[in-house]
């Protein structure tokens, strides 16, 4: 039962992020380039006076779409956990200094995301799958 509960843990946070977090930012970074629309993500990139702000923008958004997307399938989990951990730490430090109201929310997605990193996709992972169940490592029990 662990394994289930990882699993679903890993794939609720990843599409949390991807849904509530990713998808928008990534649809107005297009409407940005496409047609010069307004792109909040890039506002907030400026305020935090980080150093190339359209591209680390472009990196934030891609990170909560895409590296949620893989986080929830648990395909190149500890990267796509780094990617959404690393978008989250940027996040904690833009509301704590800008006293947005998100800084705990980031918090809990970048401390999830980062058991993620330590310890990979579980058993019920795309990861798994790639590996193959290799026959020198039993399944535990409680993973099946």
């Amino acid at each position: 039962m662990a394994g289930i509960a990882f699993a679903a843990l890993r794939a609720s946070i990843g599409l949390a992020v991807l849904w509530l977090h990713g998808w928008h930012k990534v649809l107005d970074g297009w409407h940005y380039f496409a047609r010069g629309a307004e792109w909040p993500l890039l506002h907030d990139t400026v305020q935090l006076g980080a150093p190339w702000p359209v591209a680390l923008a472009v990196i934030a958004a891609a990170s909560q779409f895409v590296g949620a997307g893989l986080l929830a399938l648990g395909a190149a989990t500890r990267l796509s956990a780094f990617m959404v951990l690393a978008t989250m730490l940027g996040a904690v430090v833009f509301n704590v200094q800008t006293g947005g109201p998100d800084a705990q929310l980031a918090g809990q997605y970048g401390l999830i995301t980062g058991v993620f990193v330590l310890a990979g996709g579980g058993w019920w992972s795309i990861d798994r799958l790639a590996r193959g169940r290799r026959a020198d490592r039993p399944v535990p029990q409680e993973w099946r």
